[in-house]
């Protein structure tokens, strides 16, 4: 079964362009990336207002708890930095599960 959408199927050389995409609440969330607040870079644009993501909601749909600190005390605090590390992140909930996996 094509799991892929039309607008994901490539030529192996070509690349993918900037596609947009209104998330949908009824459905789960896309893959969280770098750039969730970017509705350009996926398909981020918010379920029901016309905006992107933000940050926050971003980490939320990838399992982090809502009041969690991206940030040390002296970073600085840009869309940049922290999309990355929300979606360079790995879920908490999957990490723990692995983490119980092999605890020995």
């Amino acid at each position: 079964m094509e799991l892929r959408l039309p607008c994901q199927i490539r030529d192996v050389n070509a690349n993918f362009g900037s596609f947009y995409g209104r998330m949908r609440s009824d459905e789960p969330s896309p893959t969280i990336t770098t750039q969730p607040y970017n509705t350009g870079a996926g398909r981020f644009t918010h379920p029901t207002q016309d905006r992107g993501l933000t940050l926050r909601e971003a980490a939320i749909l990838q399992g982090f708890p809502k009041d969690f600190i991206f940030t040390g005390p002296d970073e600085k605090i840009t869309l940049e930095n922290v999309g990355r590390l929300i979606g360079n992140a790995v879920p908490p909930v999957f990490g723990q599960l692995v983490g119980k996996v092999f605890q020995c």
